[in-house]
């Protein structure tokens, strides 16, 4: 890009005092200068106000109240953002360099409407491995990239806010909004985000059956439905056989894996 657009960062989290001051230095710590951060807390109970409360001057933007759940407090910070594009750094993740923002504004091109990234995982603190974005064409396979590592300019997220019908794949639902209607998707080869195993949808057997729903509300063709049951029993056998292996076993093959 040949301008520096405003980039809505957004931090959603609750009862999370063990990880929350990370996540907020992580982002304070950002070379690039036009950003704009929002922190909305679901009203927690712990310690984590009160450290939000210490960098009050660094937030544009706190919310704390009840919400409906993780996209609830999301769609909350779609609405209060100003910026042309917005990624959601939510509590315990983290940016994996200081510059990586400056970096991935540098390489993205002017007209690109979704901009993508790769991950780092971090098991554990036992070991991190780069998780790199699948190919757009893989997308009726489910979730291509993390939405940590996903910049979407705001206008799309203000059109097609996160449906909260969706408990796991709500992200999904949106980024396959997005490839239906054909918005310019961009990806840039870097690891944009650390984020913890254990999030909300992994090894979570209900988020296929979301994905399922989603992609069957654009595409009901006979082919499809093949494809989505054929995805649905591998993915069951995957986990099945996790189960079964031997945890150094499985921490092995994480290592290996892709």
């Amino acid at each position: 890009m040949n301008y520096y657009p405003k980039i809505s960062i957004i931090t959603v989290v609750y009862n999370n005092e063990k990880l929350i001051e990370q996540t907020i230095n992580s982002v304070l710590e950002q070379t690039y200068q036009n950003i704009e951060f929002l922190v909305i807390d679901g009203n927690s109970k712990d310690n984590t106000v009160p450290i939000i409360k210490r960098y009050l001057d660094r937030i544009d933007v706190f919310i704390s109240e009840p919400d409906k759940g993780i996209y609830d407090a999301m769609n909350k910070g779609i609405s209060k953002s100003s910026g042309e594009f917005i990624i959601f750094m939510n509590s315990g993740d983290l940016f994996t360099a200081p510059d990586v923002l400056q970096r991935i504004i540098k390489e993205a091109a002017s007209d690109s409407d979704i901009i993508y990234g790769d991950k780092l995982a971090d098991y554990n603190d036992q070991f991190k491995k780069l998780i790199r974005a699948k190919p757009l064409r893989a997308i009726k396979r489910g979730m291509i990239f993390s939405h940590q590592s996903l910049l979407a300019r705001s206008r799309f997220l203000k059109q097609y806010p996160f449906d909260l019908q969706y408990k796991i794949a709500a992200d999904f639902d949106f980024v396959f909004t997005c490839f239906k209607i054909q918005a310019n998707f961009q990806y840039i080869p870097i690891p944009i985000a650390i984020i913890s195993t254990g999030g909300l949808s992994e090894g979570n057997h209900g988020v296929f059956d979301e994905y399922a729903r989603i992609i069957s509300k654009w595409d009901s063709s006979v082919i499809t439905k093949i494809q989505l049951k054929l995805r649905k029993w591998e993915i069951k056998f995957r986990n099945i056989l996790k189960m079964a292996m031997p945890r150094t076993l499985v921490q092995y093959f994480q290592k290996k894996s892709q």
